[in-house]
C-alpha cells in the first residue's frame, strides 16, 4: 500500500486495491476527476499526479520558452538583436512554430494572460 500526502501536506492519502482512499472517501480508479481532502488537497495515484503536471507543462510550453529567453542574458541580448533583424511578430510567431513543430503538439487554444513580458498571447499545446 503507497502512502502520499496532498500538495497541502496536511492530508494524508493511501493508496488500496479499491484506489484512493482521501478523508475518508474513496475514489475510483483510473476517472479523471479527483475529490478534494478536507485541506484542499487532490487525491490521485502518482502516475495520474506526474500526467496532469507534464500535460499542465505542455501547455504551457511557449510561456515557458519566452520566460527562459527573458531569464538569460545573453539569450536576451540575442533575442532583441533578432527582434530588429525580423520584427517582433514574426520572430515570436517563428518561435511559437518552431515548438509546436520540434515537440509534435497540437492547437488546443489560446492564453491571453501570458506569465512572460515578451509575447501578448500564445497557444495552448497538447500532446499528439
Amino acid at each position: 500500500m503507497a502512502r502520499f500526502l496532498s500538495y497541502s501536506g496536511l492530508s494524508q492519502c493511501r493508496q488500496t486495491d479499491g484506489g484512493n482512499v482521501c478523508g475518508g472517501r474513496n475514489t475510483q480508479p483510473g476517472k479523471r476527476t479527483w475529490k478534494r481532502t478536507k485541506h484542499g488537497g487532490f487525491c490521485m495515484s502518482s502516475h495520474e499526479y506526474v500526467e496532469k503536471l507534464v500535460n499542465n507543462f505542455i501547455m504551457e510550453i511557449t510561456d515557458q520558452v519566452f520566460l527562459s529567453i527573458e531569464r538569460n542574458d545573453e539569450i536576451m541580448r540575442e533575442y532583441m538583436h533578432n527582434v530588429n533583424r525580423f520584427g517582433l511578430e514574426e520572430l515570436n510567431r517563428a518561435i511559437g512554430l518552431k515548438v509546436k513543430e520540434r515537440l509534435k503538439l497540437e492547437h488546443d487554444g489560446e492564453n491571453h494572460h501570458p506569465k512572460s513580458r515578451l509575447i501578448q498571447s500564445y497557444t495552448i499545446h497538447r500532446a499528439q
